[in-house]
């Protein structure tokens, strides 16, 4: 008998459960088709004659960039690499090497270099890394996947977000690569873009059943998976790439993604725990990996 008998407590809490379907059903009701910029190809077609008017610079556009704006944070860490890039390039000018700034310059600058880190505790190198770059293939990559995706994420989350996961995933992954690459100087903003890529994925799981309405979700889930495994499995291939600095970027970018991003309806008694989980496992993360590297690792 005593299982049948309802409180107070169990009368709010079905309430509050209608309340949240009801909410879940007008939102769904008001919901436009490609309202979120992370799904799809990023552009929608036009009719012929819109196509007509398009300079070519303007279908470049909108077939790779359709929501790109200089107000934006992705705009600001992009033009910041570029001028990186180019002081790093003519500090110390080496004519034997086309635009390629030199290793000692790099260092310089502020390279992953975990006996620095750890021996003159220039903590700076944990962030600093991601500005750089080694070469110029190596930043015409990372800034050409990072404006394609980062100008998807960033208008679907919002700029704070953006940079939280951005600068969030860069430091996730020079932590793990000190850790399990601790002899090894690196650059690069592949770290972050990284984390970007995984945190776009985690949006699109944590909302699946919010996006079932929605054509492109299945087909941007399988796009971003094979983007993320195949650059993974390619740093395996090359002693250059720091692989293990794009896992921890990878990792963080996950659980950054998930405490960061909104869902889209309103959340469960079960997400606000996850959340909590997800925070206290980045607090593991970052302090426990920080206290490993200054306790444990042997640089």
């Amino acid at each position: 008998m005593s299982g049948n008998i309802r409180g107070l407590r169990d009368i709010d809490r079905d309430r509050e459960e209608r309340e949240r379907r009801a909410l879940i059903q007008r939102n769904r009701e008001n919901r436009r088709p490609n309202q979120y910029p992370i799904l799809g190809y990023g552009f929608e077609l036009g009719t012929a004659d819109s196509a007509r008017k398009e300079t070519f610079c303007q279908m470049i556009k909108y077939i790779f960039c359709p929501y790109f704006t200089i107000y934006s944070f992705i705009f600001a860490i992009t033009c910041a690499q570029i001028i990186m890039y180019t002081i790093t390039v003519f500090y110390d000018y080496n004519t034997d090497a086309f635009l390629e700034p030199e290793e000692d310059t790099l260092d310089d600058f502020g390279a992953k270099n975990p006996e620095e880190m750890q021996q003159n505790y220039q903590v700076w190198r944990f962030v600093t890394p991601i500005l750089l770059h080694a070469n110029m293939a190596h930043i015409i990559f990372n800034l050409f996947t990072q404006v394609i995706l980062g100008f998807r994420l960033e208008p679907t989350v919002g700029w704070w977000r953006t940079a939280i996961v951005y600068v969030g995933s860069g430091i996730g992954g020079v932590i793990f690569s000190c850790l399990v690459a601790p002899d090894d100087l690196a650059v690069g903003a592949s770290t972050a873009i990284f984390g970007i890529t995984a945190a776009m994925i985690m949006w699109i799981i944590m909302n699946w059943s919010s996006l079932e309405d929605d054509l492109y979700r299945t087909v941007t889930l399988i796009w971003l998976l094979i983007l993320l495994m195949f650059n993974i499995l390619l740093g395996f291939t090359s002693s250059l790439i720091d692989n293990w600095g794009h896992i921890g970027g990878t990792i963080t970018g996950l659980v950054l993604g998930f405490v960061v991003f909104e869902l889209i309806d309103p959340p469960t008694q079960t997400d606000k725990y996850l959340k909590v989980a997800g925070y206290v496992f980045l607090g593991f993360y970052y302090i426990g990996g920080l206290v490993l590297f200054y306790t444990v690792i042997e640089t």
